[in-house]
């Protein structure tokens, strides 16, 4: 129990309490960055961000395109809509579908100044390198159609090879009209509506279609929004929650601009001879492997180039330092770093920087 205690004070006596009183400590609220958008930076965006759901994982970027953007990307489209397709999941090949009813067109990475200023947002907000991403795709839907029910990761066994990028990880869906009825994007296997608060009102559809209302979570196209979602869970693994569909278009137009992430550069933005280099590096990882548990961690940290005599024997996949072994040599098992020593390789080995300690016998992977 505390007790109070006295002190004195000008003559008289006075409890402590009342002669120290308690600091009242005040933080100042943040200033907001009330500065413009630089005109010369259009990969800057300051908006309203909208978290949706966590299964799948979705977010709306609000107002992300500019009212010109929007007229611009389908005054560009109008000449080149041709019938939508859809992957064949046996040959990868583009072929119709009665599942998909809608017109559409394919863009080049940086087609168009538009088109760049777009793509560098995109890369911007995603903290993903802009070539990783496929050539927008700008789609038309009215009178019914639609884009029933599916993945945007890939199923067949060719388009998402790592020598083509690897698998679409994440869609980027930017909404360039605002449908008077219908044309919602549909999560049927999310976890739940959009929850109440003003925040979520604009995305709300005002006469949810038929489509919408099957359940999930359904959000209403509107001009200048971005949908952002994830077909792939963090360790990689599709998710199928991601499932997803563009309900039927019943009063007005339904325009929107698709941009696919994958893991690694898509192969349609390389030049021959980089994809000659990729396919070459890959296949020469096939004959090696990291000898330490550590190798991605200090590759991502500037090791393969600050330590390159260590690393490049210890941590030969992480640092790209694989080799094909030459014509008529098979395809021998990973050589260990105590062989490549062994050889007279490896020389004036290094450990990476702050981290001598590591033992000899944690050198290798169990």
């Amino acid at each position: 129990m505390i007790q109070s205690r006295s002190v004195c004070q000008g003559g008289r006596e006075r409890n402590i309490e009342d002669v120290v009183q308690p600091v009242q400590l005040h933080r100042a609220p943040p200033k907001k960055d009330k500065r413009p958008m630089p005109p010369s930076d259009p990969a800057r965006w300051v908006g309203e961000m909208v978290e949706l759901s966590w299964r799948p994982r979705a977010t709306i970027f609000k107002n992300f395109l500019t009212p010109q953007e929007c007229d611009m990307l389908i005054a560009l489209s109008r000449p080149k809509m041709v019938n939508s397709t859809v992957v064949d999941p046996k040959t990868g090949e583009r072929v119709p579908s009665a599942v998909r009813t809608s017109t559409g067109t394919f863009f080049g990475l940086g087609e168009h100044p538009v088109l760049r200023d777009i793509e560098s947002r995109i890369s911007a907000v995603t903290h993903l390198p802009a070539v990783n991403g496929e050539g927008v795709q700008v789609l038309h839907y009215h009178n019914g159609q639609r884009y029933e029910q599916h993945h945007d990761f890939l199923i067949d066994s060719i388009n998402p090879a790592p020598e083509n990028g690897g698998q679409r990880m994440m869609t980027f869906l930017m909404y360039l009209t605002t449908v008077e009825e219908g044309g919602e994007t549909l999560f049927p296997l999310a976890e739940g509506p959009l929850p109440p608060g003003p925040e979520y009102d604009s995305l709300r559809p005002t006469k949810p279609s038929e489509c919408a209302r099957r359940g999930g979570l359904a959000i209403a196209p509107k001009r200048g929004d971005a949908l952002m979602f994830h077909s792939l869970h963090p360790d990689l693994s599709k998710d199928v929650s991601s499932l997803h569909a563009s309900c039927p278009t019943l009063r007005g137009e339904k325009w929107s601009a698709t941009k696919w992430l994958r893991l690694d550069a898509y192969s349609g933005n390389l030049d021959a001879a980089a994809n000659a280099a990729r396919k070459a590096r890959l296949a020469a990882e096939k004959h090696c492997k990291d000898w330490n548990a550590n190798c991605a961690m200090w590759a991502s940290s500037g090791e393969c180039q600050r330590n390159a005599g260590w690393m490049n024997v210890q941590c030969q996949r992480s640092c790209h330092s694989c080799k094909l072994p030459a014509e008529g040599e098979g395809t021998e098992a990973p050589r260990s770093p105590a062989a490549i020593r062994a050889d007279g390789g490896g020389a004036a080995l290094q450990r990476p920087y702050g981290i001598q300690a590591v033992k000899e016998s944690d050198e290798t992977l169990r």
